[in-house]
């Protein structure tokens, strides 16, 4: 009957639903087991009962139209709310994943967020995981456009194609922080002393072609600090900092356990907060609903963050 998708099963759905994370039928039908001719006949009549076209075929695969991009999301929202229901009857603890979201981000990111991400997809779809890989800026754009990546976490929005759209969800903070028994918190000296007398851990990552170092942020750009070792991540730069005398710039929702338990401490001087803004970038093929929720729950979570500084 034109205009209505009700005689579809949920298995018919659930594999329509699909079709936007691949770029051909015949990459979709050899995953999911079926034949390219029986995929094929399922669009044409899914294209039949809606009465107008969901997708372009070509030499090169398949592309959504601009009809289909909506009713894509909203089968995938329809199929995320059956999957919901029918979980009710599944055992609390799921066996194994069925489906998996890539996740591109710098490592404090994924260190800090991971568990409100993972919470937030499970409430979604439990039968859903999250890939977190660490990331340089430029693998993660190297990813989205290899058409490998759901979803991306990073400091800024990041140039990944007309298919993304990023959404702000809070900011991280930084300082310089140093060893709780650093010589540099016994002497009286200035903030250009600090950074030329002691080594600054520099930043250090794989650009997907070459090995990149960068400056690190500190309160005195005119000042360029002492060169100590290079680190990509910043857990990596806090062990340096509890074995070394070198001091570093650190986000402080991590830094801020170290100094609980007075492993770390912030070097006074050097040490007006530098805010940079945290973006969540999604894919179109992703639910409506899950990135709705994870936006939510993002800024709920760097409002807490907020209310504890």
């Amino acid at each position: 009957m034109l205009g209505t998708i009700s005689d579809f099963s949920v298995s018919e759905l659930s594999l329509l639903a699909e079709l936007p994370r691949y770029e051909s039928l015949r990459q979709l039908a050899r995953t999911k087991k079926v034949s390219v001719a029986k995929l094929s006949r399922l669009v044409s009549d899914f294209e039949a009962r809606l009465g107008c076209e969901v997708l372009t075929r070509n030499n090169l695969g398949i592309a959504l139209t601009a009809a289909g991009k909506e009713v894509f999301r909203r089968v995938q929202d329809a199929v995320t709310l059956i999957d919901g229901i029918e979980a009710i009857r599944v055992s609390e603890n799921v066996a194994h994943f069925q489906n998996f979201l890539n996740l591109a981000g710098r490592g404090f990111l994924n260190i800090t967020l991971a568990g409100t991400l993972a919470k937030a997809v499970g409430e979604w779809n439990p039968h859903y995981g999250i890939r977190f890989i660490d990331t340089s800026t430029e693998e993660t754009v190297a990813c989205a456009l290899a058409n490998n990546l759901d979803l991306s976490l990073s400091l800024g929005e990041l140039d990944l194609g007309k298919q993304w759209t990023g959404e702000a969800v809070g900011e991280l903070s930084w300082c310089v922080y140093a060893r709780a028994g650093h010589p540099v918190f016994s002497a009286t000296e200035t903030p250009e002393q600090i950074l030329t007398r002691y080594q600054f851990v520099h930043q250090a990552y794989w650009s997907g072609q070459m090995v990149v170092t960068g400056r690190p942020q500190t309160v005195l750009s005119d000042v360029k600090p002492s060169v100590g070792h290079a680190a990509q991540t910043a857990m990596t730069a806090i062990s340096l900092l509890l074995h070394t005398d070198m001091i570093a710039s650190l986000p402080n929702v991590l830094a801020h356990e170290y100094t609980l338990r007075g492993e770390l401490r912030p070097v006074e001087s050097l040490s007006s907060p530098v805010a940079s803004p945290v973006f969540l970038q999604t894919h179109e093929k992703i639910s409506s609903l899950l990135q709705k929720k994870l936006v939510a729950d993002l800024r709920s979570f760097f409002k807490s963050m907020k209310n504890l500084e």
